[in-house]
């Protein structure tokens, strides 16, 4: 969408309940998408610590083969 375009149609929009509206919308767009990024990046924090912990129960499982397997 052009600048222009945009700042020419919200200029023609006099009525302030709309005009309320459609800032009430942006910041309502605005917490959601902050909120989205905040839990995507708790996401990939949880599961950075579970693929730490199956890296470490692997390694355990491959010192237990070895260490069976000497025997």
């Amino acid at each position: 969408m052009q600048p222009d375009t945009l700042n020419n149609t919200y200029e023609a929009i006099t009525n302030p309940i709309l005009r309320l509206l459609i800032y009430a919308l942006t910041a309502a767009v605005i917490a959601l998408s902050g909120a989205v990024v905040y839990l995507f990046k708790k996401y990939m924090e949880m599961n950075s610590d579970n693929i730490k912990a199956l890296y470490g129960v692997a390694d355990n499982l491959e010192k237990l083969n070895d260490h069976l397997s000497k025997e």
